[in-house]
């Protein structure tokens, strides 16, 4: 009678952790991001670095590439089978991640990382944070593109390697 008593009680405890981990249910995240979120505005940008000079001239540069950008410019979708689309162009697969999604690709056979969206819902809106950094990386050795720096201001520290940690902006999007 204990052990009926016993595998009774396992398999009410299993079948209700089952249950409870469905990732199915209404309310989680990953439900709420499907549909079609248009861009609405730049909520905040940031930048990371060894040197203060360089942060702020990133900081400024991303800042006067996104404060201008209109209202609707441009289109992220998420579908319920896992399709991402980029301006209604299929981007990719991408996968939930709890507050963020992996965007993969298949080119030539191989799956190509795109990159990952780190998001949260504030109100109505989707806010997107994007990490540029690598836009003002040398490609050969991730430390600073010292011409990019030059071109964007940077006149001290050019001479030492310089770490660039991120480059942020936070978009906000509201569905469609």
């Amino acid at each position: 009678m204990k052990n009926l008593f016993l595998i009774l009680f396992s398999s009410f405890i299993f079948t209700s952790l089952f249950f409870s981990c469905n990732t199915e249910i209404d309310d989680m995240p990953q439900n709420n991001i499907i549909g079609r979120w248009e861009y609405s505005h730049l909520v905040w940008d940031s930048a990371g670095g060894n040197y203060k000079a360089t942060r702020e001239a990133i900081q400024k540069d991303l800042h006067n590439r996104w404060k201008d950008i209109e209202k609707g410019a441009f289109s992220y979708e998420f579908t319920k089978d896992g399709k991402f689309l980029y301006n209604n162009e299929y981007r990719g697969q991408y996968i939930f991640t709890g507050s963020g999604l992996i965007i993969n690709n298949l080119e030539d056979k191989t799956n190509v990382d795109k990159g990952s969206l780190q998001f949260n819902f504030v109100g109505n809106e989707l806010h997107v944070l994007h990490n540029f950094a690598s836009e003002y990386r040398d490609e050969n050795n991730y430390l600073a593109n010292i011409e990019l720096l030059k071109s964007i201001g940077v006149t001290t520290g050019l001479d030492s390697p310089q770490h660039i940690y991120g480059a942020w902006v936070k978009l906000a999007f509201v569905k469609q």
